[in-house]
């Protein structure tokens, strides 16, 4: 009597079933890591670009741009330093790889005369004695923590 067996076992499924699952569950980790990584990259370079817009526009301009994110976009693009594209915006404002919006604040560095300005019009003084902040919460969104990105961190 010829036996011939066709197809697979219940058991056979299972395992095979079992042995997908554990590979998945090794690989997922791995892929969320490396999204995470790739967007903490995408915050980096964008922040590492609007440093340097700022740098050429506080040149140009003898000061920064007013607080805030919309202000700071408004003086890029206007000044035509910086166009964003529609992944870099969200509601008019500059959003990070993680989809937060960017900070920004101008402020006055220390051991300057904040007053004493270039004397061409500008009352909060000149970007000699003025600077500025730019960050990202990254992927948590706490301030504070180890994965925020700045401009002064290297």
């Amino acid at each position: 009597m010829n036996s011939t067996r066709r197809g697979f076992t219940l058991i056979e499924l299972l395992v095979a079933m079992g042995v997908v699952a554990i590979l998945v569950s090794i690989l997922l980790p791995a892929v969320s890591s490396a999204r995470k990584t790739a967007r903490k990259s995408a915050t980096m370079s964008l922040i590492r670009d609007l440093k340097t817009s700022l740098d050429h526009y506080g040149g140009d301009f003898g000061t920064f741009p007013n607080d805030g994110n919309l202000a700071l976009k408004n003086a890029l693009e206007e000044s035509e330093y910086r166009s964003f594209s529609s992944k870099e915006l969200s509601a008019g404002k500059i959003v990070d790889g993680f989809r937060r919006h960017i900070g920004y604040d101008e402020i006055e560095r220390t051991g300057f005369d904040a007053g004493g300005g270039d004397g061409v019009g500008d009352p909060r003084g000149s970007a000699k004695n003025r600077d500025y902040d730019i960050w990202s919460l990254g992927a948590d969104g706490l301030a504070g923590t180890m994965d925020d990105v700045t401009n002064w961190r290297k």
